[in-house]
């Protein structure tokens, strides 16, 4: 998802003609050929109220297409996703376990993770309930963010699954159980770390408290946003090649029948195979396009930087493979 890299804002590209005059790369996609708020009004269909419109949607499918694309080139030397350095804490259920009600609770997570290039993973929380209940809301703050998850209480064992990357140095899970009993665990008084986060037990109001009724089990993970966020000053030209390409090819297949379209055909094709690239007529040999040899420029300037820095995340002929979720 292009929302967990938070360095890159929308909207992307200036566009002349577009009165808001915003984008946070500082380029104007005008300023390749073929391109123009005019144009892109004319192609675009029922599913986009404008031409704006339609470029904006465009623009974010671009980003995501780029880094898809980057993370694949440089797949053999990057563990992304690989996990590490795991922390399980369990609640153990036994006859003379001891029940508290702790009303709102949770846990507070404090980054430990020196490795610029991992971040802190958390994969579930887990509790005993005395009896059954409604639905229970999670909510996970993470800075400025705030996620909430809603899943039933059972009698006995839950396990609540949570798999969300932590964002910032401090996150808190809490939850409001009411009146609801939990057991309690017999070594609820400890703060739990390893080499990626220090877990303790907080309050809703998340102060620090004595008892703890949730296990858990928190990681490291290689993560490439760190990675990704180091190098998104390069990807710009990428972006409006791989936009323009985007564009051009929507003009090809538009069935709307207005001088700007048709009149723009042979345009179109010309400047599809130069940014995408295509088969020459003459030797018969694959040419690159503008958009491949940006992708390999980018490509090759994160390689150079991955030679000279260490990280448990980088490797050479890696076999682990890209686990992100982009769509």
């Amino acid at each position: 998802m292009i929302e967990k890299y938070t360095c890159i804002e929308f909207p992307y590209f200036k566009i002349i003609g577009d009165c808001n005059d915003e984008g946070s790369s500082g380029l104007f996609l005008n300023g390749i050929p073929g391109i123009t708020l005019k144009r892109a009004s004319a192609i675009a269909d029922e599913n986009y109220l404008s031409g704006l419109e339609l470029i904006r949607a465009d623009e974010k499918e671009s980003v995501e297409t780029v880094i898809r694309d980057i993370l694949m080139e440089i797949s053999d030397t990057i563990n992304t996703g690989l996990i590490h350095s795991s922390k399980d804490k369990k609640i153990v259920y036994h006859e003379d376990a001891e029940y508290v009600a702790p009303g709102t609770t949770g846990i507070k997570i404090v980054s430990n993770n020196t490795d610029p290039y991992s971040s802190t993973l958390i994969h579930y929380l887990e509790f005993y309930s005395k009896t059954a209940g409604g639905n229970i809301t999670y909510t996970i703050k993470d800075g400025e963010d705030t996620t909430t998850i809603t899943q039933a209480l059972l009698k006995g064992y839950n396990k609540i699954q949570i798999d969300y990357t932590c964002r910032n140095n401090l996150v808190y899970i809490t939850a409001d159980f009411g009146a609801e009993e939990l057991i309690k665990d017999s070594l609820s008084s400890c703060k739990c770390y390893n080499t990626c986060a220090i877990v303790s037990p907080v309050d809703g109001s998340y102060e620090d408290v004595d008892d703890n009724v949730l296990g858990y089990q928190i990681s490291c993970i290689c993560d490439d946003v760190p990675l990704i966020c180091r190098f998104a000053e390069y990807i710009k030209n990428a972006v409006r090649f791989q936009l323009g390409i985007k564009l051009m090819t929507r003009l090809l297949v538009s069935d709307n029948a207005v001088p700007v379209v048709y009149n723009g055909q042979d345009q179109a094709k010309y400047l599809l195979k130069l940014w995408s690239g295509g088969i020459d007529t003459v030797t018969g040999k694959m040419i690159p396009g503008e958009y491949f040899l940006e992708i390999k420029k980018i490509s090759k300037m994160i390689r150079n930087f991955l030679k000279s820095n260490s990280s448990v995340c980088f490797g050479c002929e890696s076999n682990f493979k890209i686990v992100s979720n982009l769509p």
